[in-house]
């Protein structure tokens, strides 16, 4: 009896000390990860300062890091949202270096992927679904995922200004796809009725909706009876 509970307490051990390993294993490979990551972002960060891309050695070599990062922690929740922004600058090319049509419709496609596989790791970030709908837009897919993204943005995000900037810019762009789609325009609308009401950024924002087309739509739209007013909107209409 004794040897079997000796034996018992031995097996134990091991799979505590087995378990623990994995758990060291597994906070190095996280950690290591995270290094990564921190090096593409502050290389992100200062392309944005710069407002143009890197050279094409600092994209690869972000992209290379990326690449290890996955490998090292593969439901690393910011690589593909890295990945999506890193093909974002490269459909935009680097200072006079503009990218022709259809590299910049692969890399928009590519950040497509990227987002979505972001999105799906962190459903309720509204920023995620942000970026997949514009990236959506941008590569010529006004689809019914672009509907879904945009929609899931605008209700996850009610009270992020910075979502309220992102959702404008997109319904702006292309409200024409979904016009028909009552649910997602009243959705849309609510959420531009309260980022006009908040005031950040309001010269962009109506900048956004008067390019677009987007505030005499809805102007118009707002001036009938059956319509609940939208004061913010109605501040800015002709």
């Amino acid at each position: 009896m004794t040897a079997s509970r000796t034996a018992s307490a031995r097996i134990a051990s091991l799979a505590l000390l087995l378990t623990l390993a994995a758990a060291s294993l597994l906070a190095a490979r996280m950690l290591l990860a995270e290094l990564h990551t921190a090096a593409v972002r502050r290389e992100l960060d200062a392309w944005a300062t710069a407002r143009t891309a890197g050279s094409a050695a600092a994209w690869q070599a972000a992209q290379a890091r990326l690449i290890t990062a996955a490998q090292l922690f593969p439901r690393h929740a910011l690589v593909p949202q890295l990945e999506g922004l890193l093909q974002e600058w490269k459909s935009l090319g680097s200072g006079a270096n503009t990218p022709s049509a259809e590299v910049q419709l692969v890399a928009r496609r590519d950040a497509v992927i990227a987002y979505r596989k972001a999105a799906r790791l962190r459903p309720a970030l509204a920023s995620g679904w942000a970026n997949l709908a514009r990236q959506k837009l941008l590569a010529g897919e006004a689809d019914a995922e672009f509907r879904h993204a945009l929609q899931l943005a605008a209700e996850l995000g009610a009270q992020q200004p910075a979502i309220h900037l992102q959702v404008l810019y997109i319904a702006a762009l292309g409200w024409r796809s979904f016009a028909s789609d009552t649910l997602l325009m009243d959705s849309v609308t609510t959420h531009i009725e309260r980022g006009l009401a908040e005031g950040s950024n309001l010269p962009a924002k109506l900048s956004f909706l008067r390019d677009g087309g987007l505030l005499q739509h809805l102007c118009v739209e707002n001036s009938a009876a059956t319509v609940q007013p939208l004061p913010a909107l109605r501040e800015h209409c002709p």
